[in-house]
């Protein structure tokens, strides 16, 4: 009797164990279908949802959206890499001047303004922070052109001035491209 209790009771957890299996089994597949589920409603509904979200970038070309993101061409990586270097070095603008401005006794001072764009024209103004009164005013510099120093167009009373060096960009048509600001310091000297 002792042994018909010892095989019952081997025979229940062996039960036991073929429903916990089961149960093993049965969340894995569940689990497997969900993922799958979301593969196939992100393959069809989450590559259109990121190339909206891409083409809201200002700049970026949208041919180049969509063919990233086609599934159905091979990617070339490094080309990809290449077209969109050149849409940001065409949709940034670089300027550069000396951050402290000290002009001699004859007013001229150390600018070091370059154009470097092969496609745009560009103009400088260094205005007073707090007055707005504009120390210096560029002529227009073509492509290539460049300006180390230069006589400041208003000499301001000796003193230091806090200063907002203005480059705007132009087309070679001289419409308006943009504006961008640097901060700098004007240094004058009495006699």
């Amino acid at each position: 009797m002792e042994i018909n209790n010892q095989e019952k009771d081997q025979q229940k957890q062996h039960e036991d164990n073929k429903k916990k299996d089961r149960k093993k089994l049965i969340a894995v597949i569940l689990l497997l279908i969900l993922v799958i589920g979301l593969i196939i409603t992100f393959r069809f509904t989450g590559s259109q949802k990121v190339i909206e979200t891409i083409s809201k970038i200002p700049g970026i070309n949208h041919e180049i959206d969509t063919e990233v993101l086609d599934g159905d061409e091979e990617l070339d990586i490094k080309k990809q890499q290449e077209r969109l270097q050149q849409e940001v070095e065409e949709n940034t603008l670089n300027a550069r001047i000396a951050s402290s401005l000290e002009p001699n006794e004859d007013g001229y001072v150390y600018l070091s303004l370059k154009n470097k764009y092969e496609d745009k024209l560009l103009q400088v103004d260094v205005v007073d922070e707090q007055s707005n009164d504009a120390y210096y005013i560029s002529p227009v510099l073509y492509p290539g052109d460049t300006i180390d120093y230069d006589k400041l167009t208003n000499i301001p009373e000796s003193g230091s001035y806090d200063c907002i060096a203005y480059f705007y960009y132009y087309t070679l048509d001289e419409a308006p491209i943009s504006m961008v600001g640097a901060k700098v310091n004007l240094k004058t000297k009495g006699e």
